[in-house]
């Protein structure tokens, strides 16, 4: 986030917090919508969107006091709650170049009618008619391409996957998160568009892809004390 602010690359307007009573003191004084984040790893769980004062209380407690995330609960991340359609973008990098998978979209709330909490996702389909060349190029000139300038400004020169989780907002596209992984459900979905050979393009190869669409689903089971996904 400290990056992104610096590097002037779109993303929700945020605060972070050490202290348990200030964060609190905070989430009352802006109030709802608002999201919550723990900032250390989470299996995907540590997000809450709330949308309302009492939901944001009980995020923090969660993550601060009761530490249900453990020590990824010591810094929370609160952000401006950002309106508009998820999707997922990946990106093959070597330095300050790169290649741009197509858009994906996953859905992470639980239950219907996106009323339960975050997952790490639950399925994926791809590509996404709705996005545009343009709004790809758009996406690459504004956050992939200026992120990795800033990461070389930084002396961390990045070769790998870049995966940022973008809110696609009526201002344009904005960040939700980073990660430098394939994203878990995406990559079933690249794997069945991908026509070339996926070792190929890991070397600098040359990516080309089939003319039709995928999804896939995450079957989560739930018993007591456990979540297992298939």
């Amino acid at each position: 986030k400290t990056l992104m602010h610096e590097a002037g690359i779109p993303t929700a307007a945020f605060e972070v917090f050490t202290d348990y009573d200030k964060a609190l003191a905070y989430v009352r004084k802006v109030g709802a919508p608002i999201v919550v984040k723990a900032s250390g790893l989470a299996l995907g769980k540590g997000v809450y969107v709330c949308h309302t004062v009492e939901d944001a209380e009980r995020g923090l407690k969660e993550i601060m006091l009761d530490r249900l995330f453990k020590d990824s609960g010591s810094t929370v991340v609160i952000e401006e709650f950002l309106e508009g359609q998820e999707i997922s973008i990946h990106a093959l990098c070597h330095g300050t170049d790169f290649i741009l998978f197509p858009p994906t979209q996953d859905h992470k709330r639980a239950l219907e009618g996106d009323q339960g909490p975050n997952t790490g996702g639950m399925g994926v389909v791809g590509p996404l008619g709705w996005v545009t060349p343009a709004m790809m190029d758009d996406i690459g000139r504004t956050i992939v391409r200026p992120t990795l300038e800033a990461l070389k400004a930084k002396n961390a020169l990045f070769t790998g996957l870049l995966y940022p989780g973008l809110m696609m907002t009526q201002a344009g596209p904005k960040v939700l998160e980073f990660n430098a992984r394939f994203g878990a459900p995406e990559s079933e979905v690249y794997m069945r568009l991908m026509e070339s050979d996926l070792l190929d393009a890991l070397q600098g190869g040359p990516i080309s892809w089939r003319a039709s669409y995928a999804a896939n689903m995450m079957l989560v089971l739930f018993s007591p004390g456990a979540a297992i996904a298939t």
